[in-house]
């Protein structure tokens, strides 16, 4: 009477569990469907994007930008000229001519752009950050040129065109422009004048990977120093679970999947949209660069690495300001590197609660 009982109990638990798992997978299925479909310039897959694959053919800054030629030319036909009538609003940055249209202006800082002097005393090649492009370094570009430098922002691969680009780039592809970058440089430099790396965000994290690549003994340029804008060098290790996610967008219906966001796309040079490869791409990065650097530092701290200055605020909502410290700043021997920590003004509201200037304490201890 006892094991019919329990077999009945274990057939119902074993029924209730099915049903369980089926209704978690609808609703799954479900919410990867869910939300706005995905338009043109979500699925567009551009053929001239460079891709480390490329990168025994196009060797120098030139050849990249004559490939970038020819991307941009695939961009029109394949986006701008392929939107719905409902798409050619006035701040669809791929309606042409609308008010984000950044063809109508002087110059499209999507693009890889150089200057500097005709005879500079060094070079410096920017890097830009996850769906910037290198609108986002022109003025610090502007300043280093007026102070001699030739200066090179990089527009990196999958970035300034479409947002498809950030379903199909890899980490790879980001690196190779970076080798083939600083190798043109180095080459137009000669070997005494500086090159120095300049990244922001997720460029800054590909700027300290290039760099350990360099004193593990790969045959490419070393940098003079690294200047660091809020780097990317910690982000949340659930990123990884977004690859997970961009596979199942392969299967037809469900595009939506690849997407962690779709928005308008009305900022002329930054993508508002957001897809999760791009984050779980951004997480091989930066657990490469944690791993790397602990390895190399071993129980001791990482010598010979070039002078590092980096911006960082404790207030940044992407950037873990502590894993700047932990992961790459303490592991560095004492060689000339420089933390500028920039805070939201809090004394302003606090002022009239103090009873003396806590200044001086500040600069006596800063000074011990």
């Amino acid at each position: 009477m006892v094991r019919p009982l329990l077999r009945l109990l274990v057939s119902i638990l074993a029924s209730v569990l099915l049903g369980l798992a089926v209704l978690a997978a609808g609703a799954y299925a479900w919410f990867l469907r869910s939300g706005p479909e995905p338009r043109v310039w979500h699925t567009a897959h551009l053929e001239q994007e460079f891709t480390a694959a490329k990168a025994d053919e196009v060797r120098t800054i030139a050849d990249y930008r004559a490939l970038e030629d020819r991307l941009f030319a695939e961009l029109g036909t394949e986006v701008f000229d392929r939107l719905e009538p409902e798409d050619r609003t006035l701040f669809n940055r791929f309606n042409a001519g609308s008010r984000s249209d950044p063809g109508i202006w002087a110059t499209n800082w999507n693009r890889t752009f150089e200057m500097g002097p005709p005879q500079p005393v060094g070079a410096a090649l920017l890097l830009h950050g996850l769906t910037d492009a290198p609108y986002s370094l022109r003025s610090i570009g502007e300043h280093l040129a007026t102070r001699g430098l030739a200066v090179v922002g990089l527009r990196l691969p999958g970035h300034g065109t479409a947002p498809s680009g950030l379903v199909d780039f890899e980490v790879e592809d980001m690196q190779a422009a970076v080798r083939l970058a600083m190798r043109d440089l180095r080459q137009r430099m000669g070997p005494d004048r500086p090159i120095y790396l300049v990244g922001y965000s997720n460029g800054a994290a590909l700027a300290v990977d290039y760099t350990l690549d360099v004193l593990e003994g790969d045959e490419l340029p070393r940098p003079a120093g690294l200047v660091l804008f809020s780097p990317a060098i910690g982000i949340s290790p659930l990123a990884v679970v977004a690859r997970l996610r961009t596979g199942l967008s392969s299967v037809p219906g469900f595009e939506r999947a690849a997407w962690q966001q779709i928005v308008a796309e009305f900022d002329p040079y930054k993508y508002s949209s957001f897809s999760f490869n791009a984050a779980g791409q951004t997480q091989r990065l930066t657990s490469r660069v944690a791993h790397r650097v602990r390895r190399l530092a071993g129980d001791g701290q990482l010598t010979g690495f070039p002078p590092v200055l980096a911006f960082l605020s404790t207030v940044d909502s992407t950037v873990r300001a502590e894993a700047v410290v932990d992961v790459l700043l303490e592991h560095l021997a004492a060689e000339h590197h420089e933390l500028v920590l920039f805070d939201v003004n809090r004394l302003d509201a606090a002022r009239a609660l103090l009873v003396a200037d806590p200044g001086p304490l500040t600069a006596r201890l800063l000074a011990m």
